[in-house]
């Protein structure tokens, strides 16, 4: 299992300790199967082998910082920079509230190591693949 911090901004950290995203509470984990994707109280995951894409992407400020929904798609965001999407092959069903979900054909996590993570997660699908 290959685990991954989410980029968290010294200017939002303590704004972040609201929803409970501390380094250690935020991060994204990638195993053979499955992408749990953590900021602190939010915590959702999915299979690779929904996932069609992964890819840098550029995140602006105007949509926010921490758990977040926007260009089409729910974020786990703790910076602006590092931001990765995954796009899915059909939209799946993520926590939007307490007992309410909600389907998103794309999900957004700053990483400390995007590089890293987009690598890993194109190898275990490519693995799958074979």
């Amino acid at each position: 299992m290959d685990r991954f911090n989410v980029n968290i901004d010294p200017l939002w950290a303590a704004p972040l300790l609201l929803i409970g995203a501390t380094q250690a509470r935020s991060w994204a984990k990638v195993d053979d199967k499955e992408v749990t994707l953590k900021l602190g109280i939010g915590e959702e995951t999915f299979p690779l082998a929904e996932v069609a894409s992964v890819e840098p992407h550029h995140w602006s400020w105007i949509y926010g910082i921490g758990l977040r929904i926007g260009y089409g798609g729910l974020g786990f965001i703790g910076s602006t920079q590092g931001v990765v999407k995954i796009e899915f092959k059909k939209p799946l069903a993520f926590h939007v509230l307490p007992g309410i979900k909600k389907r998103f054909p794309r999900f957004f996590v700053s990483l400390e190591d995007p590089q890293g993570f987009i690598a890993t997660v194109q190898d275990h699908i490519d693995r799958a693949d074979k």
